[in-house]
């Protein structure tokens, strides 16, 4: 008890080699996915602070294709950094707000990847003339959890919209009959969300 009181929050905040530590820690063996799952409170003051030389360490570094999942709690975050982390490794970022209980955010992020659903899923647009598609690669599918991806299509109509990845350690496909409409105004802020991710 007299420990824990005397304890204080001290110290830089060193995102670099947190990262590098955690690609360490990577199993190399194959055939199940791998996360790492970064938590911060601030901006990186201390090792390495350049965002583009942690991004570039990262790409280096995650040679086995790990999701990276990040955590920025507060309003002193490095938002770009995060987004980036996420994105360039088909994971998630997730912003935790000031008086929001960071335990309640991380147990439910824990729940949902423990029942992967699809793990490297590919949707086929091809039927619809798919293209610019945001996220350009899909992450992984849990249950509970929901997926947005913004894209534009060329070709409206009735078509088959094909799901694949892998599922169990195995392969699998899903078929989805669908039907684009030539123009729809009613939802036009999705092409406004489009295009702020895409210049993003």
């Amino acid at each position: 008890h007299l420990f824990v009181d005397g304890i204080v929050a001290d110290g830089g905040t060193n995102i670099f080699d947190a990262l590098d530590v955690g690609f360490d820690s990577l199993p190399v063996e194959p055939g199940h996915p791998r996360y790492v799952v970064f938590l911060t409170d601030g901006l990186a003051t201390a090792g390495n602070t350049d965002t583009e030389a942690i991004l570039a360490m990262v790409r280096l570094r995650n040679e086995v294709g790990a999701r990276v999942y990040s955590f920025g709690i507060g309003d002193d975050v490095n938002t770009v950094l995060l987004d980036r982390l996420a994105n360039e490794s088909s994971g998630a970022a997730f912003y935790i707000r000031p008086g929001q209980p960071v335990d309640v955010a991380v147990a439910a992020f824990f729940a949902g990847i423990s029942a992967p659903v699809l793990v490297d899923p590919v949707l086929d647009l091809r039927a619809f003339g798919g293209e610019l598609a945001f996220p350009a690669t899909l992450g992984d599918l849990f249950a509970g959890q929901t997926t947005v991806l913004l894209g534009r299509y060329t070709k409206p109509g009735s078509g088959e919209i094909v799901l694949s990845g892998t599922r169990s350690g195995e392969p699998a496909t899903y078929v989805f009959a669908a039907t684009f409409p030539e123009l729809a105004t009613r939802e036009s802020y999705v092409a406004r969300i489009w295009a702020t991710r895409q210049v993003g």
